[in-house]
């Protein structure tokens, strides 16, 4: 086994006490501080931008089966800072036996098609991204809200 040389061994003692001393820091301003409880993660790369807040414009809609219907979600403030961007997430909750829900996300709206009638429900979670100094994005949410369709029968 060839010679570890001494630049190598110092590399990594100091690799190993840095890790440590990340590790020990994040615990000391997580959960051992008692600002954050032990089941939340700590974020390594917040998102800091001014308050923003999002909803659904309705809580409720009327649809056709087989017909495309738009749920407008609000900003406020209105405009994004710049370089930020809006995006949502949708879950469906309920639906009818069989039936099919196609989703487009987006912002201001999100376009949903039921493919037959009956009442369905889905969970819309509005969230501000933007790119991080981090290697990846930022993102926090800023609304979430349930939204009914009533769906009639096409005719």
């Amino acid at each position: 086994m060839a010679p570890i040389s001494i630049r190598l061994l110092a590399c990594l003692v100091l690799c190993g006490v840095l890790m440590l001393w990340m590790v020990l820091n994040a615990h000391a301003q997580g959960a051992g501080s008692g600002n954050q409880s032990d089941d939340k993660p700590i974020a390594a790369c917040p998102l800091t931008t001014p308050a923003y807040t999002a909803a659904l414009a309705a809580e409720e809609l009327d649809a056709v089966a087989g017909h495309k219907v738009r749920a407008h979600m609000t900003l406020d403030p209105a405009t994004p800072p710049m370089g930020f961007y809006v995006t949502t997430l949708v879950d469906v909750l309920d639906a009818p036996e069989g039936a099919g829900l196609d989703v487009l996300p987006g912002f201001p709206d999100i376009a949903l098609t039921p493919s037959i009638a009956g009442e369905y429900r889905v969970e819309v979670r509005i969230n501000l991204i933007a790119k991080s100094s981090c290697g990846g994005v930022k993102a926090a949410q800023i609304g979430s809200g349930t939204l009914t369709l009533h769906v009639g029968e096409a005719e």
